[in-house]
Protein backbone atom coordinates (compact mmCIF):
# COMPACT_ATOMS: atom_id res chain seq x y z
CA UNK A 1 0.00 0.00 0.00
CA UNK A 2 1.25 3.21 -1.01
CA UNK A 3 2.25 5.98 1.62
CA UNK A 4 0.69 9.50 1.06
CA UNK A 5 3.35 11.62 0.51
CA UNK A 6 2.26 13.36 4.36
CA UNK A 7 2.23 10.46 5.77
CA UNK A 8 6.02 10.62 7.35
CA UNK A 9 5.98 14.75 6.85
CA UNK A 10 3.36 15.36 9.36
CA UNK A 11 2.29 19.21 8.55
CA UNK A 12 0.79 20.90 11.41
CA UNK A 13 0.44 24.27 13.56
CA UNK A 14 2.62 24.81 16.18
CA UNK A 15 0.97 26.27 18.75
CA UNK A 16 2.94 28.02 21.38
CA UNK A 17 -0.23 28.33 23.56
CA UNK A 18 0.39 29.98 26.66
CA UNK A 19 -2.04 31.69 29.69
CA UNK A 20 0.96 33.21 31.30
CA UNK A 21 0.84 35.86 28.32
CA UNK A 22 -1.15 38.98 28.24
CA UNK A 23 -0.15 39.83 24.60
CA UNK A 24 -0.78 36.95 21.77
CA UNK A 25 2.15 35.73 19.77
CA UNK A 26 2.80 34.74 16.26
CA UNK A 27 1.78 31.42 15.19
CA UNK A 28 3.47 29.46 12.37
CA UNK A 29 2.90 26.84 9.77
CA UNK A 30 5.60 24.14 10.28
CA UNK A 31 6.65 20.83 9.02
CA UNK A 32 7.24 18.20 11.30
CA UNK A 33 9.93 14.67 11.49
CA UNK A 34 7.80 12.61 12.86
CA UNK A 35 10.57 10.28 13.98
CA UNK A 36 13.27 12.79 15.50
CA UNK A 37 10.39 15.17 16.37
CA UNK A 38 12.63 17.84 14.41
CA UNK A 39 10.37 20.90 12.94
CA UNK A 40 10.75 23.50 10.34
CA UNK A 41 8.69 26.94 9.92
CA UNK A 42 7.02 26.80 6.63
CA UNK A 43 5.53 29.88 7.17
CA UNK A 44 4.24 32.61 9.74
CA UNK A 45 0.53 32.91 9.45
CA UNK A 46 0.05 36.40 9.23
CA UNK A 47 -2.54 37.92 11.41
CA UNK A 48 -3.26 34.39 13.25
CA UNK A 49 -2.46 34.94 17.36
CA UNK A 50 -4.41 32.32 18.69
CA UNK A 51 -5.33 28.09 17.69
CA UNK A 52 -8.09 26.94 18.99
CA UNK A 53 -6.67 23.52 19.55
CA UNK A 54 -7.82 20.05 18.22
CA UNK A 55 -10.70 22.18 16.36
CA UNK A 56 -8.99 21.13 12.80
CA UNK A 57 -8.80 19.12 9.28
CA UNK A 58 -6.78 18.48 6.69
CA UNK A 59 -7.55 18.36 3.09
CA UNK A 60 -5.76 15.22 1.39
CA UNK A 61 -7.29 15.27 -2.21
CA UNK A 62 -6.19 19.57 -2.45
CA UNK A 63 -3.21 19.43 0.58
CA UNK A 64 -5.23 22.30 2.37
CA UNK A 65 -5.12 22.14 6.45
CA UNK A 66 -8.04 24.12 7.96
CA UNK A 67 -8.31 25.31 11.90
CA UNK A 68 -10.06 28.17 13.68
CA UNK A 69 -8.19 30.59 14.91
CA UNK A 70 -8.11 34.48 16.06
CA UNK A 71 -6.21 37.79 16.44
CA UNK A 72 -4.23 39.73 18.98
CA UNK A 73 -7.95 41.43 19.55
CA UNK A 74 -9.76 37.96 19.50
CA UNK A 75 -11.42 38.25 16.36
CA UNK A 76 -12.14 34.60 15.00
CA UNK A 77 -11.61 32.96 11.96
CA UNK A 78 -11.70 30.17 9.82
CA UNK A 79 -8.27 29.25 8.32
CA UNK A 80 -7.67 27.63 5.13
CA UNK A 81 -4.08 27.54 4.65
CA UNK A 82 -1.73 25.75 1.89
CA UNK A 83 -0.23 22.90 3.30
CA UNK A 84 3.10 23.11 0.80
CA UNK A 85 3.18 27.03 0.83
CA UNK A 86 1.98 28.10 4.88
CA UNK A 87 0.28 30.66 2.66
CA UNK A 88 -3.04 31.51 4.05
CA UNK A 89 -5.79 31.11 1.14
CA UNK A 90 -9.26 32.12 3.24
CA UNK A 91 -9.82 33.18 6.68
CA UNK A 92 -13.35 33.98 6.61
CA UNK A 93 -15.36 35.48 9.97
CA UNK A 94 -16.36 32.07 11.93
CA UNK A 95 -17.58 31.57 15.62
CA UNK A 96 -19.91 34.84 14.91
CA UNK A 97 -22.82 33.84 17.62
CA UNK A 98 -25.49 35.94 19.24
CA UNK A 99 -25.18 33.64 21.65
CA UNK A 100 -21.68 33.54 22.83
CA UNK A 101 -22.04 29.61 24.68
CA UNK A 102 -23.08 28.51 20.55
CA UNK A 103 -19.87 27.08 19.13
CA UNK A 104 -18.79 24.41 15.90
CA UNK A 105 -16.30 21.92 16.65
CA UNK A 106 -15.13 18.27 15.76
CA UNK A 107 -14.31 20.07 12.46
CA UNK A 108 -13.72 16.95 9.72
CA UNK A 109 -12.90 16.98 5.62
CA UNK A 110 -14.47 14.54 3.65
CA UNK A 111 -11.90 14.51 0.69
CA UNK A 112 -14.62 12.42 -1.48
CA UNK A 113 -17.40 14.73 -1.63
CA UNK A 114 -14.70 18.01 -1.08
CA UNK A 115 -16.57 19.31 2.02
CA UNK A 116 -16.01 20.66 5.39
CA UNK A 117 -18.02 18.78 8.35
CA UNK A 118 -18.67 19.65 12.04
CA UNK A 119 -21.04 19.97 15.07
CA UNK A 120 -22.70 22.61 16.40
CA UNK A 121 -23.49 23.31 19.69
CA UNK A 122 -26.49 25.65 20.08
CA UNK A 123 -27.11 27.01 23.81
CA UNK A 124 -30.40 28.25 23.68
CA UNK A 125 -32.07 25.46 21.87
CA UNK A 126 -29.45 23.01 24.28
CA UNK A 127 -28.96 20.84 21.25
CA UNK A 128 -26.32 20.09 19.05
CA UNK A 129 -26.33 19.33 15.36
CA UNK A 130 -24.06 17.78 12.71
CA UNK A 131 -23.33 20.76 9.92
CA UNK A 132 -21.12 21.14 7.04
CA UNK A 133 -19.17 24.79 6.81
CA UNK A 134 -18.38 26.62 3.71
CA UNK A 135 -15.00 27.21 4.04
CA UNK A 136 -14.98 30.41 2.04
CA UNK A 137 -17.39 32.28 3.51
CA UNK A 138 -17.37 30.84 7.10
CA UNK A 139 -21.19 29.99 6.96
CA UNK A 140 -22.74 26.62 8.27
CA UNK A 141 -25.59 24.85 6.99
CA UNK A 142 -27.15 22.18 9.18
CA UNK A 143 -27.46 18.57 7.75
CA UNK A 144 -28.78 16.62 10.19
CA UNK A 145 -31.07 18.35 13.68
CA UNK A 146 -30.83 17.69 16.25
CA UNK A 147 -28.59 14.93 16.91
CA UNK A 148 -30.51 12.16 19.31
CA UNK A 149 -26.72 11.08 21.66
CA UNK A 150 -24.96 14.07 22.24
CA UNK A 151 -21.67 13.36 19.76
CA UNK A 152 -19.00 14.78 22.08
CA UNK A 153 -20.18 13.11 24.62
CA UNK A 154 -19.21 9.52 23.40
Amino acid sequence: MAKHPFQNLVVTLLMCFSFLHTKAQNEYFVSIDQTSGSFAKINMLQGVNWIIPYNNAYDQKNHRYIFCGGSDALNWHLYTIDANTGDILDSPVFYNFADPHDNIYSLAYDDANDKLYGLHWSNSAQKEYFISVDQQTGVYTIIRAPLKTKVSNI
